[in-house]
């Protein structure tokens, strides 16, 4: 399903992976574009009929109750930590799902070993269960040439002089009511620009981060495309997460 999304963090980690499984693999996608309920009531009973008694992996946070015979990757379990940070059906559907998921599975795939202890402590899911996989980084990620990165600066209108950059969706759950306010403490030097580079949520997003203003200093790119990406980190005095 992953495939009907904007690609992001969790679409990168699947796309990215999918490019590199071996032939005798076969990936299983829904015949139209399912988001939302719809994409969820496909995973959980059309697709197990689809998968057979093969071994599924679920490279997404989510996937079939009906099939044991699955490996989940979880990126983490905000959700389950934080369901105030989410839209409330989402949440309510995660709360109830997750639990259940971890259980079922054969194997779980962590990309960190913080999100392994989380679910250690919230399910207590076996640690043999859990395999913590870290993310790679693309070959594209090398010094970018001045040339590349005067080019993103134009296209991206970005501020003359040095600049701090953050990249992540606006939404709370990526912590920007802490960085703005740290923002607000250490930018007295206005030659230096805080870009915050990620695509927005829906209206409501900024107010839900506990965000009520945009400091001076600071610039939103929106989302920006996986080609420029490589040349606005090589471009930034530093990066901060």
């Amino acid at each position: 399903r992953f495939r009907a999304h904007r690609l992001t963090g969790t679409q990168r980690y699947a796309a990215e992976l999918v490019s590199r499984l071996s032939l005798d693999s076969r990936m299983i996608q829904p015949e139209g574009v399912l988001k939302g309920v719809r994409g969820h009531l496909w995973e959980q009973s059309v697709l197990p009929s689809r998968v057979g008694r093969k071994l599924l992996w679920s490279p997404c946070n989510t996937g079939p109750l009906a099939t044991s015979r699955q490996v989940v990757t979880i990126h983490d379990i905000s959700a389950i930590d934080h369901p105030e940070w989410f839209n409330r059906s989402f949440a309510a559907l995660y709360q109830w799902l997750l639990p259940r998921l971890v259980r079922r599975v054969q194997k779980i795939i962590t990309v960190s070993e913080y999100t392994k202890q989380r679910l250690l402590l919230r399910f207590g899911v076996p640690s043999d269960k859990i395999a913590v996989i870290a993310n790679g980084v693309g070959p594209e990620y090398v010094p970018s040439s001045a040339k590349d990165i005067d080019r993103v600066r134009r296209k991206l209108n970005l501020p003359a002089g040095a600049y701090v950059l953050s990249v992540g969706s606006l939404e709370p759950r990526k912590n920007l009511a802490r960085l703005l306010a740290a923002w607000e403490k250490v930018s007295a030097d206005r030659e230096l620009t805080l870009v915050i580079a990620g695509g927005t949520g829906d209206s409501a997003v900024f107010r839900d981060a506990g965000i009520r203003g945009i400091p001076d200093g600071i610039h939103l790119t929106g989302y920006v495309p996986e080609e420029d990406l490589p040349a606005l980190y090589s471009g930034a005095a530093c990066f901060v997460y």
